[in-house]
This record gives structure tokens, sequence and C-alpha cells, in this order.
């Protein structure tokens, strides 16, 4: 089967890093967010080669099949009874870590697998229903973005420029107020996904949350801030007597994707199943023009690089403790699994078109997303007295927020691999015969 075109979108954020100095102190101004949507072939910079666990945290999780074909027959049950889906089909069983997906040609079935653990969030119905159509639509990948005004771009790169010609600290601290006060809403941008879907909320709310992480304004075991990270290393400087500082703006942008060389597969007859997929967090420079167009800037800002990659090698962890970055790694997982059920033409050879799922159900979708989010700013300060000279050095970090995620994703023959994997055929066999009933939607399984 021929894949489809791929489209690569890459959201706007990251990161404007301003590192000033001053004769008698010193300012990091910066903003994390910004960036194009120019993107049909331009790099990106993968920082996380090696990024934690593949799988979450599980203790006792319950392995669990769902059947795309009961599903059907259920979804059009209860349009034609006035009634809702039953508990078991909206939330897919339960299944929130997808794993494979198998042909049944004896029932003309396709049946997903995966786990459900109490601790660890379920995949909804419309996750399912707006994917499914979205792949089997040939639509663009879904992605979202927080997009900065490009002139609030170029006002806080003024501001920045004005900043370096400061000389007394009661003008940087009124400049830096002008910084905060400048860094707008932010236009909430979604595609390849109804904006009113649980799909887009979870990309919004997670990426939204990681640009807190980024501020400090949230806290998550093993991450620190990109503020931290900043003002540890000018404070190492400062204390080592260095206080010779570049002057200039310099944008990062940060965004979420998987990992390089992801989603990997299994492969036996009538079998796939995800070998790895797994969510990172990608940074690249960017450079503003006085009119706040960007445009790339070379290798990443090492702050930034250091900031996504522990947020990257955290990841799994980080979404134990925040329920949004679970729900999102679900979805990249759901997306993964959907395109090599359609790669490999599985629908096609169990003889299930589920026309119901891909147009006659209404999909039950919730509020749409406002149109802009408040653009986050903050501006902490911290004083450093340097021996050598006895000289005081204040030091302030100035960090406005916007960003996005990108799930595009490229499945090819090269996606798989050329010999059958064993394994995988005993789990398919496995799963196929613990089911009880030849109509059941759900069942555990060894």
């Amino acid at each position: 089967m021929t894949p489809r075109p791929f489209r690569r979108y890459r959201p706007l954020g990251g990161a404007v890093l301003g590192l000033l100095g001053l004769t008698a102190f010193l300012v990091l101004a910066g903003a994390v967010g910004c960036g194009d949507t120019r993107s049909s072939e331009r790099r990106y910079t993968a920082l996380a080669r090696r990024p934690g666990p593949s799988h979450p945290p599980y203790e006792e999780a319950d392995s669990v099949c769902f059947s795309l074909r009961a599903l059907e027959a259920e979804l059009r049950a209860a349009a034609s009874e006035g009634r809702e889906p039953i508990p078991a089909a909206r939330r897919l069983g339960g299944i929130g870590h997808l794993e494979a997906c198998f042909l049944d040609p004896e029932s003309g079935d396709v049946i997903l697998r995966g786990r459900r653990r109490a601790q660890w969030p379920a995949l909804q119905l419309e996750d399912l229903v707006v994917n499914v159509r979205a792949v089997w639509g040939g639509g663009a990948f879904p992605y979202c973005s927080l997009d900065p005004e490009p002139a609030n771009v170029a006002e806080i790169t003024a501001l920045t420029a004005e900043l370096a010609k400061t000389d007394t600290l009661n003008r940087s601290q009124a400049v830096r107020r002008r910084l905060c006060a400048t860094w707008g809403p932010q236009r909430v941008v979604v595609g390849g996904v109804p904006r009113a879907s649980r799909h887009a909320r979870i990309m919004v709310g997670a990426d939204y949350h990681m640009k807190k992480v980024s501020q400090g304004d949230a806290r998550l075991a093993g991450i620190p801030s990109y503020v931290e990270i900043a003002l540890q290393h000018v404070r190492e400087r400062l204390r080592a007597g260095d206080t010779a500082v570049g002057i200039g703006a310099r944008i990062s942008r940060f965004w979420f994707h998987l990992a390089e060389g992801h989603p990997d597969y299994d492969l036996a007859a009538n079998a796939v199943s995800l070998k790895a997929c797994d969510v990172v967090l990608l940074t690249e420079r960017k450079m503003a023009d006085a009119s706040g167009r960007l445009r790339d800037a070379g290798s990443p800002e090492p702050h930034a690089q250091t900031f996504a990659s522990r947020f990257s090698e955290a990841y799994l962890p980080a979404a134990v403790q925040e329920p949004i970055y679970a729900d999102l790694h679900n979805l990249f997982r759901l997306r993964a699994l959907l395109e090599a059920v359609h790669f490999q033409g599985m629908l096609q050879k169990a003889g299930l078109p589920l026309p119901y799922l891909l147009r006659g159900y209404a999909c039950r979708l919730g509020s749409d997303l406002p149109e802009t989010l408040p653009g986050l700013a903050k501006a902490p300060q911290v004083e450093e007295v340097v021996t050598r000279g006895s000289r005081k050095y204040v030091m302030t970090f100035m960090a406005v927020v916007c960003g996005g995620v990108s799930m595009e994703m490229r499945v090819t023959r090269a996606s798989f691999p050329q010999t059958a994997s064993s394994r995988l055929t005993r789990l398919r066999l496995a799963s196929l015969r613990a089911r009880p009933h030849r109509n059941a939607l759900c069942w555990s399984v060894p």
C-alpha cells in the first residue's frame, strides 16, 4: 500500500533568551515560544535520542482486548435505541496504553490490545473516532500551537536591545516591566483533529503545562525549569569571576514530538504491535527580524537543549505525576497504531469497513477551545556578589511562553521488520483464545 503524503507541520514554540551584560548588573531576558509554520523539508533537532523507559511504570496492570466489529454493532444499537453507548464502549474497555492490533479472519474482526490501570487514564471513544476518521480520510497529522503576535515578538526584541544599553538598575527594572507587559495573549491554533475534540484539548493542555514547568510555575520531579538552568549557569560564571556576557537575543522553540526513529513496530501474520513510540520534547534556535519574522539560527541554545533533554528523559515519570502527559502519550500511541493498521490494510483484509464509525456515528465533542490563552511571563531576579573587585551583579531572567505539539509520523515499509515476530504470533493466538464469545466487546487476557 502506498503511504499517504508526509505533511510536516512545525508548531510555534520556544524561548527568546537574551544575555545582556551591564557595567553594574547583569540581565537575562527571554521568552519561551515563537517559531514559524513553513516546514515542508526543513530540519528539526531531536535532543533526546535516548529517552526514558518506553512503557509506563505499571504495577499489576490488566491486559485487555477490544473488538472494533463489536464496537460498530454497539454504536448502531445505541443509536437505534436512543441511548448512550455502554461504558465499556465509551472507554475502549479501559485501555490507556495501546500495544497491538490483531486481525481475526474467521469472525471478520480487528482487535485492539492494550493495558488498563486505575492510576493511568483510559482512552475515550471520541479519541478513537476522530483519529480513525483522520487517518482513513488522509488528513493532516494532529498539531497545536500557541502563537505570539509578530508585533509582540518585534517589540520584545527591540526592548531586549534597549535593556542592553541601560546603565542603572532602576532603568533596567522599568524596561523589564515593559517586557512583561508586552507579551500578550497567544492564539490557539489546532489542526488535524476537530478543535472541540478531547484530542485537541489534551494537546493544548499538555503544551501549556510544559511551558509553566519551563518557567518554574509548575513543578515536576526530576525536571529543573528552564529558568533555573539558565540562572544557575550565569551564577557559576559570575562566581568564577567571568562577567563577560554576550549581548543579543536567541530564540529557541520547544514542541512535543515522537523520538527519532519512532514509531517502530513488530509484525507477524495478521498482527502488528508497537515496539517503540516514545514522546520527547524537541527544540531548535530561531532569530527574529525587526518585524517579528523568524528564521533558522543554527545549533540549539544550550540551556534550551538541557531543559528539553531532561524533560524527555523524565517524560513517563512526569506522566504519572501529571495525567495530561499520560493522555498525550496515549494519543501518540493510538495514532501510531492506527497508522500501522491503515498501512497494512487490516480493515480491508478483515472485510470490516466500519461505515458507522467512519461516517454515521455522531461524535460527542466538547466545548470549543478559546481563541487565545494568556501569555506567560516571568522575571525573577537574583543577586550575586563577585569577589574579584567586590562588584555587585544582579541577574534577571525574563521568560515569556508559547509553544506546540506535532504528531507527525512517517510510516513506511521500513518501519516494519522483515521477519515475523514469533512472540507477537503467540500473543495474538492467546488473545483470540481468551475471547469469551464471538460478539464480546472487550475481555481480559493473560
